[in-house]
């Protein structure tokens, strides 16, 4: 029980009492699915007995998400509107640093986040989303001792079927996918960057999902203005992917995926 109160009292999960409104999907998706997203429903168990029997529950028993939410209000001249940033964290692959790192065999990777910035002006919504998470490969970092952990690959075609079965479900999910890959030129993550790029390049869906190196430590420290260079590269993508907006309930356009795989040393 105190495991239990440990873990709600992280200050990591959140819900929404208005039954309207389904924190575990970003707008695009409560839009046009009203359906919740399984990858951020943390409390799912909980429902399945009251749906097995038909049993309407909206009201009072909630769903929760993990991750971060920020809310502000903001204005422009006389309008007033609303900013957030919500951060939701996958329950599909869940674990402490080191301890879980890459794909399984199912393509669910750890540190999977969908991160939605949604701006709000009378009745107009307007939403961008990116996710990041782990390398989609087989691999660890198995050791105790924080800094001499030393990544280990499995064989090259071991990761083959998950790292497509990642990228389908992104692009399914998505639409338009685009990778940043930023791993550095450490020994660990040069291994590692290496193995991704080879596994981008033979995959299937190679011609259709975009992949772009940035090694932004690397760059950062020979020039400030490294990032422009980024930006630049990024910004035809960027716009073309566009963004959710819908004006009194209607959808004037839809939006594409950029995701950045995560790799924290």
């Amino acid at each position: 029980l105190f495991q239990l109160q440990r873990l709600l009292s992280s200050g990591t999960f959140y819900y929404s009492s208005n039954p309207r409104y389904d924190i575990t999907s970003c707008s695009q998706r409560r839009s046009a699915d009203k359906s919740s997203d399984a990858r951020f429903f943390w409390n799912r168990a909980l429902h399945f007995p009251f749906e097995r029997f038909g049993i309407e529950k909206s009201q009072w028993l909630l769903k929760c998400m993990a991750g971060s939410v920020l809310v502000r209000t903001v204005y422009v001249g006389h309008l007033t509107g609303r900013v957030a940033l919500l951060s939701r964290l996958s329950c599909e692959r869940v674990g402490t640093r080191f301890n879980v790192r890459g794909t399984n065999s199912l393509g669910c990777v750890a540190n999977f986040v969908e991160t939605e910035q949604v701006i709000v002006f009378d009745e107009s919504e307007c939403s961008l989303v990116q996710v990041r998470g782990s390398v989609p490969l087989f691999w660890e970092q198995p050791g105790v001792q924080v800094g001499s952990h030393k990544v280990k690959l499995r064989a090259f075609e071991a990761s083959g079927s998950a790292y497509y079965r990642h990228m389908s479900r992104l692009t399914s999910t998505y639409g338009k996918t685009t990778v940043v890959n930023l791993l550095g030129r450490k020994e660990g993550e040069r291994v590692l960057a290496d193995a991704f790029r080879t596994q981008h390049k033979s995959s299937k869906l190679s011609a259709t999902v975009d992949f772009i190196d940035f090694d932004y430590h690397y760059q950062m420290k020979i020039s400030k203005d490294s990032l422009s260079y980024l930006i630049k590269k990024l910004a035809p993508i960027v716009e073309s992917n566009a963004f959710y907006l819908a004006t009194e309930g209607n959808v004037k356009r839809y939006a594409a995926c950029l995701n950045l795989p995560l790799l924290a040393f």
